[in-house]
């Protein structure tokens, strides 16, 4: 999400997207390509993550496929909020709602602590977030055995819909 956001918003002030969007790639095409880009790199890095806790000695519970599905729905839905941000927002202002955001998400959002320790109120707000989705449904899956975590999905699918339109018709190349 960060990297993302930040890397768009910096490239969009160099004139670094004004020159992309001369070729035939277009806009749908380049937010497409950026995601997979992520995608790429997201892969090598969980291999070697997954290959050092296997050697440390973890031992996940629940279904490599279904853990994969939840990681492709979760970064697409990031990347798409991060290029929505990077795209509309100047450089400097997505350097620092990017980083806020991502902070807020990371405490509060469901992905350190789990939505079901939260105070009550709070615990719903947490299950809505795609922080908290993503978080929640990599825990059930890898964690506790856990099928396709239907729910959370189904948020993270509605946020990265969301914010794929809007990041679309909203995206700036200067």
């Amino acid at each position: 999400f960060t990297g993302q956001a930040i890397a768009v918003g910096f490239e969009r002030r160099y004139g670094v997207l004004r020159l992309l969007g001369a070729t035939p790639l277009g806009r749908t095409g380049l937010l497409v390509a950026k995601t997979l880009g992520v995608l790429l790199v997201e892969a090598v890095q969980v291999v070697l993550i997954a290959a050092v806790a296997l050697l440390l000695g973890w031992q996940p519970q629940g279904s490599w496929a279904v853990a994969v599905l939840v990681l492709v729905i979760g970064t697409a839905t990031f990347s798409a909020l991060g290029l929505l941000l990077g795209g509309t927002l100047r450089a400097e202002g997505t350097l620092a709602v990017a980083n806020g955001l991502y902070l807020v998400m990371l405490v509060a959002g469901g992905l350190v602590v789990p939505a079901d320790r939260y105070p009550a109120a709070w615990q719903s707000v947490v299950a809505l977030l795609p922080s908290g989705a993503l978080g929640d449904a990599l825990r059930s899956v890898l964690a506790e055995g856990a099928g396709l975590p239907w729910a959370q999905i189904a948020v993270l699918a509605v946020w990265g819909a969301g914010a794929g339109l809007l990041a679309v018709r909203t995206f700036r190349w200067d």
